[in-house]
């Protein structure tokens, strides 16, 4: 079954905030088409709102509740979210100030800040800055790994305000509002494989799947590990076990992966979404993008 196409619409953060990361695939602009209908079901079944491939946490920020389980196999990702939430958001700017005057943001401060961290050169608070200096400041969003394990994104082409550097990276005030947005007493960020995250998944709650796109081209290199096509058929499985159990499943794929879902208990909704899967500009193509809902919940995605 496929449901009409999802246009695009005016973003409407319920929680009022935004990510404070670029993140490559990140999904800001589906909020509008489903955090009020996710918002509306757990306020009735006051279930948990699950996100097992967090990235940059568009969909959980702007939800914002008290009881959600997120997670990410990107460690430094998870380490960061659990800092800004549950650590001191002031003290996260302050350091990511002094790294901006220390090192600059052009190229050369960049790789010397990369090179730091790859040499696991910073305290636990200098390091959630540092993540978040080269991530605003990598090409594309990209958080990508080599097979050692080493950060290896190149600085971007932007343009930083020589005489205000700090106005390119979120504001204290935009930090704090992420870390009230993710510091509910419920809120758990955990590192780990998104299979142990959802065993406790249950009817009522909501979980929204949101892995690297399968197809030629796809960028997977996030963890030095990647993500495999035997790594979607296995998602494509357990994601249909927690919507037969009766917990509401969201999940957005290629199109490549769409033969994977369609014998399972989902409704297939094409988007006219269409993004870049490659790092590689040379090779970059459009991706069209599928949201598979699990069936009888469709109500909850909005349309236009």
């Amino acid at each position: 079954m496929t449901a009409a196409k999802l246009k695009p619409l005016a973003i409407k953060l319920l929680a009022g905030v935004k990510p404070p990361l670029k993140y490559c695939g990140g999904k800001t602009w589906l909020v509008p088409h489903l955090a009020e209908g996710i918002a509306t079901h757990l306020n009735t079944t006051d279930g948990a709102y699950y996100e097992p491939f967090l990235g940059g946490g568009a969909m959980a920020l702007a939800l914002g509740r008290d009881k959600m389980v997120l997670s990410d196999t990107c460690e430094p990702l998870v380490e960061f979210y659990n800092q800004l939430a549950f650590g001191d958001p002031f003290e996260i700017h302050q350091a990511l100030s002094r790294l901006v005057l220390a090192y600059g943001t052009e190229t050369y401060g960049y790789g010397k800040i990369r090179e730091r961290w790859n040499a696991d050169g910073f305290g636990l608070i200098d390091r959630t800055a540092a993540f978040l200096y080269l991530n605003r400041l990598d090409y594309n969003g990209l958080w990508r790994v080599n097979l050692a394990g080493k950060f290896n994104v190149p600085r971007g082409r932007y343009k930083v305000p020589a005489d205000d550097p700090m106005s390119f990276f979120p504001s204290m005030e935009r930090l704090i509002e992420v870390h009230e947005a993710l510091s509910g007493p419920g809120v758990e960020i955990l590192p780990g494989h998104y299979r142990d995250v959802v065993k406790e998944m249950k009817h009522g709650d909501v979980g929204f799947f949101d892995p690297p796109y399968e197809g030629p081209g796809s960028f997977v290199a996030y963890t030095k590990e990647g993500f495999s096509a035997d790594d979607h058929a296995e998602l494509a499985q357990i994601a249909g076990v927690r919507a037969r159990r009766g917990a509401v499943v969201l999940l957005t794929v290629s199109e490549h992966s769409r033969f994977r879902y369609e014998d399972g208990p989902f409704t297939i909704i094409n988007t006219l979404e269409r993004r870049a899967i490659n790092s590689d500009t040379a090779g970059r193509k459009a991706a069209p993008c599928i949201l598979m809902v699990s069936r009888g919940h469709e109500h909850l995605v909005r349309p236009t």
